[in-house]
């Protein structure tokens, strides 16, 4: 069986797959595979609980990739998309995606200089 550090590393690996696998067919046509802000942010807190050595670099790639969203040429046409509850999911980075990724960076003990 697997131990639970083992097991979050793949949770973390198989997080990373499947929004790449969302970011894939949106830009085959599918409009509600769109990654948002939300996408990202749960990946981040998969990545803080994992235990990776390389979390704080996979954060940091997966937060610029968040932010590119903001400047993306059909972002102006659908900024804001719902979900349950009547409630707006953004493309735009929050604070959440931010203190997730400080909280990723300050555990990181491969992050020395960048924190």
């Amino acid at each position: 069986p697997l131990k639970v550090t083992e097991l979050r590393k793949f949770n973390a690996n198989r997080a990373e797959i499947l929004l790449h696998e969302m970011s894939v067919e949106y830009k085959k046509g599918n409009s509600k595979s769109r990654p948002n802000v939300r996408s990202y942010n749960a990946i981040l807190k998969i990545l803080s609980k994992s235990g990776c050595l390389d979390s704080a670099d996979r954060a940091e790639r997966l937060f610029l990739q968040c932010k590119s969203l903001e400047h993306s040429p059909d972002n102006n046409q659908n900024r804001e998309t719902k979900y349950s509850k009547g409630k707006l999911a953004t493309s735009k980075v929050d604070h959440i995606t931010y203190n997730t990724l400080i909280n990723i960076i300050a555990k990181s003990q491969n992050y020395p200089n960048r924190a």
